[in-house]
């Protein structure tokens, strides 16, 4: 009976090698056949990446300070490139304040990420939101380490009773705080009292 036991046990590497070598030898699997219509834009990405850079897809990024999340990012896909800079596809970044939910959400067309800071910058259709309040430009920075959002474009914020726009603009998320550089015009409805 032991022989047969270790007859079996010899045998199994020689079944995977066997199944091994078939599998190198049979002919190679059009991976982008039976693709959904959603799917056409990941292959033809596929096919301008080359080898020198990397595809990533269901992109999800988080940051601790060591007992709470200060953001997250998801993204469909991301592109690393040869220089390191990452390029997102829709990403949307989440900026926490304490536990209850994110403070800040922001979405956009398409985001980079550098290789060294990890400063993020978002391009087109670019949107802020938080409590009652939206933001929109074309182009928004987050810079992680000093929690701030920034831009150089031209911007629109509300809330429900106001309306501010300006170009150029810096908002400290640890002290409230925003900076709004040129061309700036509020809106408010006339006998209005509410906190900007």
């Amino acid at each position: 009976m032991r022989r047969h036991v270790k007859y079996f046990f010899l045998m199994i590497p020689l079944f995977v090698m066997v199944a091994l070598f078939l599998n190198l030898q049979s002919p190679a699997v059009d991976l982008d056949r039976g693709l959904e219509e959603e799917d056409v834009e990941l292959v033809e990405m596929r096919k301008q990446i080359g080898a020198d850079s990397s595809l990533v897809t269901d992109v999800h990024l988080v940051q601790y300070d060591g007992k709470k999340t200060k953001w997250t990012m998801t993204a469909p896909r991301a592109e690393r490139l040869k220089s390191g800079l990452i390029v997102v596809k829709k990403p949307q970044l989440n900026i926490y304040r304490d536990s209850v939910g994110p403070r800040w959400v922001v979405t956009a067309q398409e985001g980079e990420i550098g290789s060294h800071a990890r400063t993020m910058l978002f391009n087109r259709e670019v949107n802020v939101f938080g409590s009652n309040q939206r933001l929109s430009t074309e182009q928004l920075r987050f810079n992680p380490a000093e929690r701030m959002l920034s831009t150089d474009q031209a911007f629109k914020m509300q809330d429900g009773s106001w309306r501010l726009e300006g170009v150029g603009m810096n908002l400290d998320q640890d002290l409230r705080q925003l900076t709004v550089r040129k061309r700036v015009k509020l809106t408010m409805p006339e006998g209005s009292t509410g906190d900007i």
